[in-house]
């Protein structure tokens, strides 16, 4: 957690939610983004560690993405990181302390029932207040 806490900090050393301040991402923030949802979703699947809602800026800057519709339209899902890809991280070591949630986030103890309760799954885009669209982005 080291590493994510410098992270934290290097967000907190500039202006805005973004790496190199402004008022867009740049294109350190889209390539690191990728790596921060994975990372997000192995943390909390293999090990149990929850990084969202932790580190302010972290937060700031995810939540800066999400507030894109662009971002949420190619943001992928938990499962997705966990089991789809293949991680360029190495492979993942599950713990004890993760089964529960790595049960929520695999579909096991009926958790995948529609609409989804994406409470395990913090970094799922918004919601929107109108129930088609949040149909459509569901589907």
């Amino acid at each position: 957690m080291d590493t994510i806490l410098q992270l934290d900090q290097a967000l907190f050393q500039t202006t805005g939610p973004w790496f190199l301040g402004g008022d867009d991402p740049s294109i350190v923030d889209l390539q690191y983004i990728v790596q921060m949802e994975r990372l997000i979703a192995s943390a909390l699947y293999w090990k149990g560690l929850t990084i969202r809602g932790k580190f302010k800026n972290i937060d700031r800057w995810l939540e800066a993405f999400e507030d894109r519709p662009n971002y949420i339209a190619t943001k992928s899902d938990y499962y997705t990181h966990i089991m789809a890809i293949p991680s360029q991280n190495g492979p993942g070591y599950w713990i004890e302390d993760a089964k529960e949630v790595s049960n929520k986030i695999y579909g096991l103890d009926n958790s995948w029932k529609i609409p989804l309760n994406n409470s395990h799954e913090p970094l799922a885009p918004k919601k929107s207040s109108d129930a088609r669209e949040a149909a459509c982005h569901e589907a």
